[in-house]
C-alpha cells in the first residue's frame, strides 16, 4: 500500500541551514551593536553564546515555527541548549495547529452574592477544614494542562493530599508552626477592596512560588470559595493565547499579570488566533509585581476591545512582602488614573508634585 511522504520538516542538511540563517538574522536584530564571540553553529549555546533569555526564546520559537510551519511543545523552551536541539524536535513537530476551539466551561452554579468565606477561620488549614465541611465535592481547583486538557481537584481531594504531604513532612520531624494571621488578614482586606464572591474564577499562570501567584490567586482563592483555573507558566510564554482562552473557556473573572504579560500578549498574537474570543467576563485585571507602564495599560486595552476586555478592568496594583502581598488596589469600575508627578520632589520629600506637561516648541 502507497502512502503519501511525510510533508513535515526533517532534520536535514537543507534544514540545518535555513535553522542558522534564522538565528543569525535574529541575533542581528536583537543585538543591532554586538557580534558573536565566535561562529554560529549547530552547537552553539542557545544560553551562554547567544545570550538568549527566556523572552527571547519564546520569540525564536514563534519564528521557527512560521519558517518551518510547524507547532512545537513549549517543552522544547526548557529542554533545548543548543540549534541542534532545536532541530531534532523538527522530526516531532507537528503541522501548525489552527485556532483554538471555542467550548463553555461548566458554571459554577453559584450568584454572585454568594458567601462562602470561613470569616471565623484563623489558618489556613481551618480556611480548607471549613469548605470541606460545609460543601467538599465543590470543584476549587482546575489544572489546565495542554493538550491532555483539565484536571479537576474538589475541597475534599485538596483535603486528602495535605494530609498525604503532613504525614510525609512529620516523618521528617516537620512539625506544625505559628499561625499566618497576618496572611488572612491581608487576603481578607484584598477580598472586600475588589468585591470577591465565590461566584468568581480565577485564572492564573503565575507560578506558584511567587507571592502574587501564591498568595493572590490561590490562597485568596482557596478563603473566598471561588474557582481556581492554572495553567503552567511556560505554556503562558509559548503560547500567551492560552490564558486568554482560558479566561474566556472558564468565564474568568479575575486574573493577574506583571506588565509584561499585557505587553506581550498586546506585541505577539495574531488576530488568527483570536478568533471568537471573548473578554467581557473580565472584570479585574491585576498588573503588578513589577513597574506598570501606562502605555502597556492603554495598549492591551485598545487591543481587546473587540474582543470584549473593558479599559475599566485594568487594575494596576502595588503590594509588600511586609504586608504579605497587596497594599494598592484601585477604585472599583474606574479607569486607570495616570497622573505626571516631578520625581525629584517625590525621591527627596515624598511628596507628589504635579509636572507640566513638556510641550515641543514649534
Amino acid at each position: 500500500m502507497h502512502s503519501e511522504p511525510d510533508a513535515r520538516p526533517s532534520a536535514s542538511i537543507g534544514n540545518e541551514e535555513a535553522l542558522l540563517q534564522l538565528i543569525r538574522q535574529f541575533m542581528d536584530e536583537l543585538h543591532l551593536d554586538m557580534r558573536l564571540s565566535g561562529p554560529l553553529s549547530l552547537d552553539s549555546s542557545l544560553d551562554r553564546d547567544l545570550g538568549l533569555d527566556s523572552l527571547a526564546r519564546v520569540e525564536l520559537l514563534t519564528r521557527l515555527e512560521q519558517k518551518f510551519d510547524i507547532s512545537l511543545s513549549e517543552n522544547v523552551l526548557a529542554t533545548a541548549e543548543t540549534p541542534r536541539d532545536l532541530l531534532l524536535h523538527f522530526g516531532t513537530g507537528r503541522q501548525a495547529a489552527p485556532a483554538p476551539p471555542v467550548t463553555q466551561a461548566v458554571p459554577s452554579g453559584i450568584s454572585d452574592e454568594t458567601d462562602l468565606a470561613p470569616h471565623g477561620a484563623d489558618t489556613l488549614v481551618a480556611v480548607l477544614d471549613s469548605h470541606v465541611q460545609a460543601h467538599p465535592d465543590r470543584i476549587h481547583l482546575i489544572f489546565e494542562q495542554h493538550p491532555k486538557g483539565a484536571e479537576q481537584f474538589s475541597y475534599a481531594d485538596l483535603k486528602k493530599g495535605a494530609l498525604r504531604l503532613a504525614a510525609g513532612l512529620q516523618q521528617h520531624n516537620l512539625e506544625p508552626g505559628d499561625t499566618v494571621a497576618i496572611m488572612l488578614a491581608n487576603i481578607r482586606a484584598m477580598g472586600q477592596a475588589t468585591a470577591v464572591t465565590a461566584a468568581d474564577v480565577f485564572v492564573s499562570w503565575l507560578p506558584l512560588y511567587h507571592d502574587m501567584g501564591l498568595i493572590g490567586a490561590w490562597l485568596g482563592s482557596l478563603y473566598f470559595g471561588c474557582r481556581l483555573v492554572i495553567m503552567q507558566p511556560l505554556a503562558f510564554l509559548a503560547r500567551p493565547e492560552r490564558w486568554l482562552w482560558a479566561i474566556h473557556n472558564h468565564r474568568g473573572t479575575l486574573s493577574a499579570s506583571p506588565n509584561f504579560g499585557y505587553e506581550f500578549c498586546s506585541k505577539r498574537l495574531d488576530d488568527n488566533k483570536l478568533k471568537g474570543l471573548d473578554l467581557s467576563s473580565w472584570r479585574l485585571a491585576f498588573n503588578g509585581a513589577e513597574p506598570v507602564s501606562p502605555e502597556t495599560i492603554t495598549n492591551f486595552a485598545d487591543r481587546f476591545a473587540p474582543y470584549g476586555f473593558r479599559p475599566q478592568a485594568a487594575a494596576p496594583v502595588y503590594g509588600l512582602a511586609e504586608s504579605s502581598v497587596g497594599l494598592a488596589f484601585p477604585l472599583l469600575g474606574r479607569k486607570p488614573v495616570i497622573d505626571r508627578v516631578r520625581r525629584s520632589v517625590l525621591l527627596e520629600s515624598g511628596r507628589a508634585v504635579p509636572a507640566r506637561m513638556m510641550i515641543p516648541h514649534p
